[in-house]
């Protein structure tokens, strides 16, 4: 993925890099993405329900931690939130977990030129 940033933080699992991209990036990895790949929304319920991008699962950060299990582990996970500053502390919370391939998409939704369900 050309273009993508990682960032390092203290305390993190060793070679563990959390990949930022913006949504132009997002759209292009949704054209060309594999079976491996997860697209999580951690808006609430009711953020989701006023407009999301398609193939999104809803998992919200506020209950994320009680059901990260569900998430494969050796899954490469794209994480979006409003404007990006969610989508990042779930993206921490599960590298903490041992997730390895994570990406959280910079600006959110609010960034988002697509279409969106409602």
């Amino acid at each position: 993925m050309n273009g993508c940033q990682s960032v390092d933080h203290e305390n993190d699992i060793p070679g563990t890099t959390i990949a930022q991209i913006n949504t132009d990036e997002l759209a292009s990895i949704m054209q060309g993405t594999n079976d491996n790949t997860i697209f999580i929304d951690v808006r609430e319920p009711y953020e989701f329900e006023e407009g999301h991008i398609n193939d999104m699962i809803n998992m919200p950060l506020s209950s994320l931690e009680d059901n990260y299990e569900e998430l494969p582990l050796d899954s490469e996970i794209v994480i979006i939130c409003r404007s990006g500053n969610r989508s990042m502390k779930a993206a921490n919370m599960l590298k903490k977990y041992g997730y390895t391939k994570l990406i959280n998409v910079q600006g959110g939704i609010s960034n988002w030129n697509g279409k969106l369900v409602k």
